[in-house]
């Protein structure tokens, strides 16, 4: 069994969740895809290419689930659409994440100074933000 299956395992038994096979698909892909973000109909067609038997409503009600645990992140489109996305590791909470929300791609900036300073900027309004992925969302034409 892969580190990537392993981590999966212990982290939905961590979370109290019994690691099914669909539980272990819809991770499976959002790890494949990270830090891309996918809706539940994305993950579908990649479980079912991968050669995954399982219906869309169990992968929406996984994806939920999954959300209420913290195993997921969910943002919304400008159309209201559904996307989810694995929350960040230890590592990007050094950095800034830029996210086209049209295109939905991402990028890290591992930019020390650029967090520092952001968070600093943060504060002065009053928001605390220390210690958390900074995550900034641009809208490209």
């Amino acid at each position: 069994m892969s580190t990537v299956s392993m981590t999966i395992l212990q982290s939905l038994r961590a979370a109290g969740l019994t690691p099914t096979s669909a539980r272990i698909g819809v991770l499976q892909v959002m790890a494949a895809q990270d830090p891309r973000r996918l809706n539940s109909e994305e993950i579908f067609r990649e479980m079912r290419r991968r050669g995954m038997r399982t219906s869309l409503s169990t992968v929406y009600r996984i994806a939920q689930k999954l959300y209420a645990v913290g195993m997921l992140l969910r943002e919304m489109d400008d159309t209201g659409k559904v996307h989810y996305r694995l929350p960040p590791t230890d590592a990007d909470t050094q950095g800034v994440r830029l996210i086209c929300r049209r295109s939905g791609q991402s990028v890290m900036l591992e930019d020390a100074q650029l967090h520092a300073g952001l968070i600093a900027a943060a504060a002065r309004e009053g928001l605390n933000v220390a210690g958390q992925t900074l995550v900034l969302e641009v809208h490209s034409l």
